[in-house]
């Protein structure tokens, strides 16, 4: 359980630089093409080619523990790098009601939410962190809390229905909360939340959908991967909420549930592994470019 106390986040932030120059980076040094008659008579033209852009290489580190074990919490960065961690299941196995502010490397124990939770989902609106759902036992909870950086919540909305197992990403002033687990079936809704503002549904998706990897990329909500209860899935979905359309951007190269998305450029991450017996090494980078996903290594 040692392994859980790691700060994902800072982990995640750390790999993502790294993701940046592999990504389009505008740091990192590209070797030399040796030139043939082809290439000069392309330069002569004017004109420029690309080869296919190589996976990057990912190195992660622990930067730091936070104050007890928690597996499955949910996360939110604030203005000024801090993140907020909520929630989530104890060495136990038991859902906390926890709230950590990480700042600088340091994890602290700052407040606590009216009830434990667990597999909530998080977003950062403004200044506060936006709380989604999550497990409270053998059902789920609909309720969406704001939480500032003091540890003090608040409820700020409901779900149209309880859920947890849920994914979310901030795409302007608005979070989407994909998918979900009422406790009896899995859900395929897409819903919207804006402060002050009921939460409505906007996309229905193409099946149920727990635990996929979301983030917000170019515009759109990306979701990728999850299970259906009994089965992980391997698309990549893309939700455009100015034309609200909802369509298939491609395939992961394997099923993927339990994964976490992190936007960087055009590319995001997913933190878990596809398997329990694979190794840490394996951890896969998905970057969606012209409707092609390509893999890098993350190593430890």
């Amino acid at each position: 359980m040692a392994g859980v106390r790691r700060l994902a986040l800072c982990v995640c932030l750390l790999v993502l630089a790294s993701l940046a120059a592999g990504c389009g980076g505008s740091g990192s040094k590209k070797p030399r093409k040796r030139a043939t008659a082809q290439s000069s008579s392309v330069q002569a033209s004017g004109s420029r080619t690309r080869g296919p852009a190589q996976p990057a290489r990912l190195r992660a580190r622990v930067a730091g523990r936070l104050p007890a074990p928690v597996q499955l919490p949910a996360a939110a960065r604030l203005p000024g790098g801090r993140v907020l961690v909520m929630g989530g299941l104890s060495a136990a196995d038991v859902s906390v009601s926890t709230i950590d502010l990480i700042k600088g490397g340091r994890a602290a124990v700052v407040g606590r939410l009216p009830a434990p939770v667990h597999d909530a989902a998080a977003v950062a609106l403004g200044s506060r962190a936006f709380l989604f759902g999550g497990g409270t036992g053998e059902s789920g909870t609909a309720a969406i809390r704001s939480v500032d950086g003091a540890g003090a919540s608040a409820l700020a909305g409901m779900l149209p229905a309880p859920a947890s197992d849920v994914a979310a990403a901030r795409l302007g002033s608005k979070a989407y909360v994909v998918g979900g687990y009422t406790g009896t079936a899995a859900l395929r809704s897409i819903i919207a939340f804006r402060p002050g503002s009921p939460a409505r549904a906007v996309a229905r998706l193409p099946f149920p959908l727990r635990y996929a990897a979301v983030a917000a990329v170019g515009g759109r909500v990306l979701v990728a991967g999850g299970t259906t209860g009994t089965a992980a899935r391997r698309e990549v979905l893309a939700f455009d909420p100015a034309r609200n359309a909802l369509r298939r951007l491609g395939s992961l190269p394997g099923a993927l549930t339990h994964a976490a998305g992190v936007r960087q450029r055009r590319c995001w991450l997913s933190t878990r592994r596809p398997e329990p017996s694979t190794p840490p090494a394996r951890c896969p980078i998905r970057c969606p470019t012209r409707r092609r996903l390509r893999t890098a290594a993350a190593s430890s």
